[in-house]
Order: structure tokens, then C-alpha cells, then sequence
């Protein structure tokens, strides 16, 4: 019904639009969202030394569950994230899906088949337009619906290991990177393209972190014996077209096209906490930073997913360690929580999902 009422009250607006409007220029409102997703603007940003004990780890008290690989759907109103919550030694991880506009949220138990979760396994979550998301455990690739059902292991070689899996193709293919066994002409890593059925269908000369797949193009940072480049893989040719030269000293935390001509990424100082997330024009090979934390060791950053709609607005995991009164000395607070960063003003908000 209120929607029903914008649009009336957008019609009248619009009819009453002439060339003696005193306020130029005349515009059809937006219909608003009915109950969006609160954003709390951060207007600080404190860096401090961490007080270590004598075995090198830093004492904090953990203030809430993790909140981790954020991503925007193809549909800019609805995003996903994995919640991490420890029950006993045990941890249990849900996806989290939630649509921004109306602030509805669908839960679904993650999976992990091995029992040593937290020794062998790193999920990643990369959904696609059928709500099909892929994980990696047990050093296979697995996927299964947003919801937790249908669970299905896609590779069934155990003499490899699949890494970093991503969707392309339109869901009909994975991109990812793999541990060959000693007596393989690809030995040790190479990426490959899999089918939906875990088979190999084609092996590029490079190992790659990739992101999403925008205009049938995969952004990667491709590694050899010769180069370490950011770029992207044409996938109508399966050829990489190398762009910018990557400093092998620095650790890359996710990259993705931020629009149609720019590919992002984030990286760290090999040793040090310092962040920078920088982008490049694919066509113009323009370099420039977009943010940099300086040697701030309580602050960190992990994964960048962009908004589809073009705005400029990524999606992080912030990560800080903050004092928290009335005993800022003794009480160190560990946060993980989901960050929206404006590229074009650095404006950073946390969004207040469950």
C-alpha cells in the first residue's frame, strides 16, 4: 500500500513539472526502501601498539560473533555473509542471507564435512544467480544451496587439492587454482577451469586469486617463475591480459572489478598490518590508492565485494581491536563486523546486521 502511495505521489509531481518550475531541475523521487538496514557512519579511527603476553599472543576479550566473506549479490539490495560462533571447542558457522531494503534475514547452516575444520579447511562463500554457493573443504570443492540443503562434493580426485573456488560462466563452470601431485606435468599449482562436474577442462600457465566474473572476465593476480601481475582472464579465449606489475612483497586480500573499466584489490606489507586497497584502469593502465591504514596493527581489513549497481560502495569484514571504557587499560575488545566503504568519498559505515 505505501508503495502504491509513492507512485501516486511521484505522479503528481511529475504532472505538476513545467518550464516555470522555481527549483530547478524537477525529478521523480526514488520510492525509499520501507525498513533498510541501519549504517552507523564511523567517525573515528584511533591506531595503538597491542599489549602482547609472554607467549606473543594478544589477551582480548572476543565482543561478539565473527562476521566474514561479505558478498553482494547480483541484486545490489541483497547480500550474504558467514556469522562464526563458537559452541564449546566446536565452531559452528551460518550464511547469512539478507536483503537490505526490507531487513529480512534467511539463515543456513554452513557444512563442514571434516571434523578438523580449523586445521585443514578455509571456507570461502561465491554464490550465484541460482543460489548455489561453493565451499572449500577437506581440500575439495563442495557446493551447496544458501539455505544449507543439497550438499554435493564436485571433485572427487584426492591426489589434488582445489583452492580459491569461484563461479563463472554463469554458474556453468568454477575457476579455481590446484595442487598437482609430484608426477604431473603441472606440478605444483596451476589454475584450472572445472566443469560442474569437478572435471578439468582447461589449465592456464599461472597460478591466480580471481574474484567475480564480470562481462565474461575473471579479475586475477597471476603468479609464475616470470611475472606477478594483476589482470583478467578473457574467458572467451581463456587468455590473461597481465596490466599491472604486483611487488611479490605485498599479500593480496581479495580482488574484483569495482565497475565495467577498474579491477580492485587489496594488499599488505609482507610482515606488517598495513592496508591499502588501490585500483586499476584496465584501459588506460591508470594505477591510483583508494585507502591506506598505516602501520595501524588494531586495525585490519579482509575481502572486498563491490556493489553491482556501479556506486562506488564495497562491502568488507572490518576487524579491530578497540579499548573500551571505563577501564580502557585492562579492557581490549576484538570486533569483526560488516563495513560498507564509499571509494569515492572513504566514508566507511558498519552495517548493523545480526
Amino acid at each position: 500500500m505505501k508503495k502504491i502511495l509513492y507512485l501516486f505521489i511521484a505522479t503528481i509531481l511529475v504532472s505538476n513539472c513545467t518550464k516555470d518550475t522555481i527549483v530547478p531541475p524537477c525529478t521523480i523521487p526514488l520510492i525509499p526502501c520501507e525498513n533498510p538496514i541501519q549504517r552507523t557512519l564511523i567517525n573515528w579511527d584511533t591506531c595503538f601498539e597491542l599489549p602482547m603476553d609472554i607467549n606473543g599472543d594478544v589477551p582480548v576479550i572476543n565482543a561478539g560473533n565473527s562476521r566474514r566473506s561479505p558478498f553482494y549479490h547480483s541484486n545490489a539490495e541483497r547480500i550474504s555473509f558467514v556469522k562464526g560462533s563458537f559452541q564449546g571447542s566446536f565452531q559452528k558457522s551460518e550464511n547469512i542471507n539478507t536483503n537490505i531494503c526490507d531487513e529480512s534475514y534467511e539463515n543456513g547452516f554452513m557444512y563442514f564435512p571434516s571434523n578438523d575444520f580449523n586445521i585443514l579447511n578455509k571456507t570461502i562463500g561465491e554464490w550465484n544467480d541460482d543460489d548455489w554457493g561453493l565451499i572449500m573443504a577437506d581440500w575439495s570443492i563442495w557446493k551447496v544451496k544458501m539455505n544449507g540443503d543439497s550438499l554435493t562434493k564436485v571433485t572427487n580426485d584426492n591426489n589434488k587439492s582445489y583452492l580459491i573456488p569461484t563461479w563463472c560462466k554463469n554458474g556453468e563452470a568454477i575457476f579455481c587454482y590446484v595442487n598437482f601431485e609430484e608426477s604431473s606435468p603441472y606440478y605444483p599449482t596451476r589454475s584450472v577451469l572445472l566443469d560442474i562436474m569437478g572435471n578439468i577442462t582447461h589449465v592456464f600457465p599461472f597460478t591466480a586469486f580471481g574474484g567475480t566474473t564480470k562481462n565474461g572476465r575473471i579479475p586475477v593476480r597471476a603468479v609464475t617463475t616470470d611475472y606477478n601481475q594483476i589482470g583478467y582472464v578473457d574467458l572467451s579465449t581463456n587468455e590473461f591480459i597481465g596490466i599491472f606489475d604486483f611487488d611479490p612483497e605485498y599479500g593480496s586480500q581479495g580482488i574484483e572489478w569495482l565497475d565495467d573499466n577498474h579491477i580492485i584489490w587489496m594488499q599488505r606489507e609482507s610482515g606488517k598490518k598495513a592496508q591499502e586497497i588501490l585500483k586499476v584502469n584496465i584501459n588506460t593502465l591508470e594505477v591510483s590508492s583508494l585507502f591506506y591504514k598505516p602501520d595501524c596493527v588494531n586495525l585490519t581489513y579482509r575481502g572486498i565485494s563491490p556493489s553491482p549497481n556501479g556506486n562506488g560502495e564495497i562491502l568488507l569484514t572490518r576487524q579491530e581491536y578497540r579499548n573500551t571504557p571505563p577501564h580502557p587499560q585492562d579492557s581490549l575488545y576484538y570486533y569483526e563486523r560488516i563495513e560498507i566503504m564509499d571509494t569515492n568519498t572513504g566514508e566507511e559505515w558498519i552495517l548493523e546486521v545480526e
